[in-house]
């Protein structure tokens, strides 16, 4: 192990463990460099991980400790957490408590038994073809023994319930909350369980095209529900949310509705509701063959749509293609609830 200064390393058979202030405590394991700042009272603690991997323990703190690792930040309050730095990215185990992991633009809070890393999501239909720098978030990744090593500092993590012996978030909803991406656009995506609906929230009213994307492709045809309410609004931009279509072959839909919450009703409702049928086409476009909406203060002001084709028609990568499905925000805050998908064989 060296020190130099504020920069602390180890090499091939070696670990430490250091007390960071009176209230924090760092682990780095073997083949493990990082830099220490920010000791003075008044100023928020920072952690550089150049390479390898590091343990935090830190009890509440007055002022975030922020943990940099390449071009990811993760943002602590108090929380146990695993952090690796590896060649295509910073991932984040945690144990404890919540963190943001924030990365190009894009943030998430995750809890206890959830990892998060660098994804992307190619979206070849827009014009030109981009490739949007993403997280991944899902229920534990952790290897068997990756944790072994904090043994020799007294430290026994408790295991977490690998995903064959766990109930899924949303299972029966049909969608996967143990498994989803976020992109774009300033968002700072939140998932939080209210008894036995999964709550997403995306609070930066200032985000554009905000998406986040459930699970793995596997949709053809279903429905859809859920609903909404605006939280807070832009000051520059008209509010839009949206439910989204992400095509295997890399290609996404959206389907929005802008133009709807413009109009006074839907303006003054607290929640807004939407119900909607979708179906992919042979010539590998979607249809929403319903798309119903309506504010919560009245179901007779609910507005209708049918059969609603994309504006524009995509190549044929695939034979087959599937969907995955998601939801996206543009200068709003929002909440969603309750919702869910059925499958329509």
């Amino acid at each position: 192990m060296r020190i130099s200064d504020n920069k602390v390393s180890t090499g091939a058979d070696s670990a430490c463990m250091l007390e960071y202030g009176a209230d924090t405590f760092v682990a780095l394991d073997q083949r493990s460099e990082a830099r220490l700042h920010g000791y003075q009272q008044a100023a928020s603690k920072v952690i550089e991980l150049a390479e390898g991997r590091i343990y935090v323990d830190a009890a509440r703190q007055t002022k975030p400790l922020f943990i940099k690792s390449g071009d990811a930040t993760v943002e602590v309050l108090g929380t146990k957490l695993l952090l690796v730095h590896e060649p295509d990215g910073t991932y984040v185990n945690v144990l404890d408590g919540v963190v943001q992991y924030a990365r190009s633009n894009t943030a998430v809070f995750i809890g206890k038994g959830y990892q998060v890393g660098p994804s992307v999501i190619t979206d070849l239909a827009a014009r030109p073809a981009r490739a949007i720098p993403a997280l991944r978030v899902t229920w534990s990744s952790l290897e068997k023994g990756s944790l072994s090593w904090l043994k020799r500092f007294g430290i026994v993590m408790p295991a977490l319930p690998v995903p064959a012996e766990r109930k899924p978030r949303g299972e029966s909803r049909m969608i996967d909350f143990d498994d989803y991406r976020v992109a774009g656009g300033g968002g700072l995506w939140e998932l939080s369980e209210d008894g036995n609906d999964v709550v997403i929230t995306q609070h930066q009213p200032t985000a554009n095209n905000a998406s986040i994307l459930f699970g793995k492709p596997r949709w053809t045809k279903g429905a859809a529900s859920f609903k909404f309410r605006i939280l807070e609004k832009s000051l520059s931009d008209p509010p839009n949310v949206g439910i989204l279509f992400y095509y295997q072959s890399s290609y996404c839909e959206d389907f929005g509705t802008q133009h709807t919450l413009k109009q006074e009703a839907f303006r003054q409702a607290e929640w807004i509701h939407v119900q909607m049928k979708f179906k992919l086409q042979a010539n590998k476009t979607i249809v929403v063959q319903l798309f119903n909406i309506w504010p919560d203060n009245s179901s007779q002001l609910m507005l209708s749509l049918r059969d609603w084709r994309a504006p524009y028609k995509r190549p044929d990568p695939v034979e087959h293609d599937v969907f995955c499905i998601g939801l996206n925000t543009s200068g709003c805050a929002v909440e969603f609830r309750d919702l869910r998908l059925t499958d329509m064989k």
